[in-house]
């Protein structure tokens, strides 16, 4: 009989043991796959920022929550190009983003809404061009540039549904003299090529620098003529400049994009 008990309990234990595993197996193979994703994301924003504007692009963290569909990107910093004073170009302490968190691997990412709360932008205007003017040569360069192997129509696309940057503080340095302005709130909606497909991440860029430099240059034409009197010719000249450029660049580019642009 006391064997038979014991054999009993030994059976329960061995039970016990299985349904753990049953039940463990999936809970680590989800936290390995979220730490996995939590890697790739970071790693995905380094290197594409990187191979689109030509500078040395960092992120601190990105933590992915599959159960609120949300990525949290902390210490983002996109450096300047050689030749400028300010070591950033752009930095960014936390950015959120609501999106389709199952399909980050997918040729095409879907992003509902990105957030940028107060990043900081280094705007300067040198001889012979500006840092944004610099980075659109680089992203120019990189559009024309073939891709790895040969491949077409093998590059991740996004979409952005609304991109909103709220309170970005602008450090001006327009021919050593600066000017710190701020932006207040800049959205910019439905970053697609028009019929609700995505579009490559170097085209969703020059969107933003063009947005950004129209923003900044209306910001310091509402300045005191007697604090922009040296600088705003400079940024107006620089902003019309740009406009051409980024114009150029919007060939490819499907409606949506082009009104940013101005077409």
């Amino acid at each position: 009989m006391e064997s038979k008990m014991a054999l009993s309990k030994r059976a329960k234990g061995a039970i016990w043991i299985i349904v753990a595993v049953i039940i463990g197996i999936p809970i680590l193979l989800f936290l390995v796959v979220l730490l996995r994703l939590d890697s790739i994301v970071r790693i995905g924003v380094e290197v594409g920022g990187t191979r689109a504007l030509g500078v040395e692009t960092t992120l601190k963290s990105a933590n992915v929550s599959l159960m609120g569909r949300s990525i949290t990107l902390k210490g983002l910093d996109v450096a300047n190009p050689k030749g400028f004073t300010s070591p950033s170009f752009f930095k960014a302490d936390l950015i959120g983003v609501s999106a389709e968190v199952g399909a980050l691997r997918k040729k095409e990412i879907h992003l509902y809404a990105v957030q940028l709360e107060g990043p900081e932008i280094a705007y300067e205007l040198a001889r012979p061009k500006s840092n944004v003017a610099a980075l659109m040569d680089n992203l120019n360069a990189n559009q024309q540039a073939p891709k790895p192997g040969g491949e077409k129509g093998t590059e991740v696309t996004l979409k952005i549904d609304r991109l909103t940057i709220s309170d970005a503080k602008v450090h001006v340095v327009a021919f050593s003299k600066p000017l710190d302005v701020s932006l207040g709130t800049v959205v910019i909606n439905n970053l697609d090529d028009g019929h609700g497909g995505g579009i490559p991440p170097d085209q969703v860029l020059s969107a933003v620098l063009r947005s950004l430099t129209n923003s900044i240059t209306d910001q310091v034409k509402g300045l005191p003529s007697s604090i922009t009197k040296d600088i705003l010719p400079n940024v107006e000249k620089e902003a019309g400049g740009l406009g051409e450029n980024l114009k150029n660049t919007g060939e490819s580019i499907g409606s949506k994009i082009k009104k940013l642009f101005g077409n």
